[in-house]
């Protein structure tokens, strides 16, 4: 910035066509001013990072800084080589979120690693606010155990238990309540689940389906079996079927004959020469299933049965359930990408003690303020628009509404459609309701960012991604979703689809 504001001395009167001399910053010279932007901000790279952030959170040294040691609600310093570093964080405006968005309501929790230049994990606790964005309520940074050579599996249920324990004591103490979320999301890890219910012992664990599903899938692709193409098509679409029953079912007995039923199908195709190999594969995967996934604990948290439970003790309808975590993997590569990625030298990542500076100093404030400044916006668009004409904002909803899905030919979207559903790109097929299909779809050019899809078989549908929320029409993820519904039709395992092929049509429907 000072090179083109031409701010070093000397600069405001030199010619390059007569001067003798030039200006140049060498690579010398960007360590220098990293250095001294660094203490700029308070962080001295002269140090060793923990020697930092203890002298910060230490009342009686030079450097203490009481803005982190306001936002720091449990640290645990790596004194000895088998000590582990610990630190949790949350802002006011964190600690109202929780208050408002988790105490008594939905919380999503998951972890990621890669933060920063040493082997520390971050895990993120989130809720979901009235227009069902994610927030951040907490930060829990904490290092890998010594020689653990995987970062992103050095934890356990035991460190985890000790963080939320902390959480849960910081916000009962600061509010005065005994603070409970009533549900829980998390992917199919079993050591954050079991963190959870050692602090919340009624808390209802959700399981994310799109974790579910990927679960599912991966275990059918270590099969391997002998048959057509053809053939084994119609295994994997009736699997496919199964499963999405087993999800919509609410009685753990009716989950176990759905399974049941499928064994004495399989076993009988055992028999035949030619369907041997898919029909013994097929068994092992419904074994799988029956042996992993159908313990009635485990059972509750993926199939209806959970979010029904969820729903009725927090006092919310069904649908306003969060189905999966996507909210805190977008959040995720969000904050590393965009939030973190714009304070990165060269690529490289940060030192642990910037980082927790810049996360309490510069991007948890952002996010909140972004987050003000879009709710102040809205308030302002709706009294300022609603005191000349009291139905314009009616009349508004009622034309984003009009959004609608219709089939025109598009060779280009129907191509990207055969591409993502050729790569796996669409999953978490889920059968709600007999006449209603929903899914989940990864971004093509965001792998973090999934978007929610639905077709009925009336013809409605709708797609959460930026294409068909501009458009309507039908995005290449609806037609990848297409696809797969057409291969069940022709397999007679479902009756047919109406697609509308106008927007007319579409209305009508409407």
């Amino acid at each position: 910035q000072m090179m083109a504001a031409k701010s070093y001395r000397g600069m405001g009167s030199y010619d390059s066509r007569t001067a003798n001399i030039r200006y140049n910053i060498l690579r010398s010279d960007n360590a220098t001013l990293y250095h001294k932007f660094s203490r700029h901000l308070g962080v001295n790279t002269r140090k060793e990072p923990q020697y930092n952030i203890d002298n910060w959170l230490n009342p009686d040294h030079r450097d203490f800084k009481p803005e982190i040691q306001a936002a720091v609600f449990y640290y645990q310093a790596r004194v000895e080589r088998d000590d582990r570093f610990k630190v949790c964080i949350t802002t006011e405006e964190m600690d109202k979120a929780a208050l408002k968005y988790v105490h008594h309501s939905q919380l999503i929790v998951d972890g990621t690693f890669g933060v920063c230049s040493r082997r520390l994990l971050l895990f993120i606790a989130m809720g979901v606010d009235e227009e069902r964005k994610g927030l951040p309520v907490a930060l829990f940074l904490f290092s890998a155990p010594t020689g653990n050579r995987a970062t992103h599996a050095g934890y356990n249920t035991e460190i985890l238990t000790e963080l939320f324990f902390a959480w849960n004591r910081h916000l009962s103490t600061k509010f005065k309540i005994s603070f409970e979320p009533y549900s829980a999301l998390t992917d199919t890890d079993t050591k954050e689940r079991g963190a959870l219910l050692a602090v919340w012992k009624s808390v209802i664990l959700l399981i994310c389906k799109f974790h579910l599903r990927q679960c599912w899938t991966n275990n059918q692709k270590k099969l391997r079996c002998k048959g057509s193409e053809g053939m084994k098509g119609a295994v994997t679409a009736r699997l496919y079927q199964l499963e999405n029953r087993l999800i919509a079912t609410t009685e753990h007995a009716a989950a176990r004959a759905l399974i049941e039923e499928e064994r004495t199908f399989y076993s009988h195709l055992a028999e035949k020469e030619e369907t041997r190999s898919m029909a013994e594969a097929a068994l092992k995967h419904l074994t799988y299933i029956l042996e992993y996934w159908m313990p009635e604990n485990m059972w509750q948290s993926w199939s209806s049965r959970g979010r029904h439970a969820a729903s009725a003790r927090i006092g919310i309808p069904i649908d306003d359930m969060i189905p999966t975590t996507n909210h805190l993997e977008s959040f995720n590569s969000v904050l590393k990408r965009k939030f973190i990625g714009s304070w990165l030298r060269t690529g490289r990542r940060l030192r642990v003690d910037l980082l927790i500076y810049i996360l309490i100093a510069r991007i948890l404030p952002d996010i909140f303020a972004r987050r003000l400044s879009r709710l102040e916006h809205r308030t302002w668009l709706t009294e300022r628009f609603q005191a000349r004409g009291a139905d314009l904002v009616s009349i508004q909803q009622q034309n984003s509404d009009r959004i609608v899905a219709w089939w025109p030919e598009d060779e280009s979207r129907q191509k990207s459609a055969q591409k993502l559903a050729s790569e796996g790109g669409l999953a978490s097929l889920t059968h709600p309701h007999p006449d209603d299909y929903t899914a989940v779809c990864s971004s093509s050019t965001e792998p973090d960012v999934f978007y929610t899809l639905s077709i009925q078989r009336s013809g409605r549908a709708s797609c959460s991604c930026p294409d068909f929320q501009k458009k309507g029409g039908a995005c290449k993820h609806l037609r990848a979703m297409r696809l797969v519904l057409d291969a069940l039709v022709l397999a007679g395992h479902e009756r047919a689809f109406n697609f509308p092929s106008t927007w007319l049509e579409a209305i009508q429907i409407e």
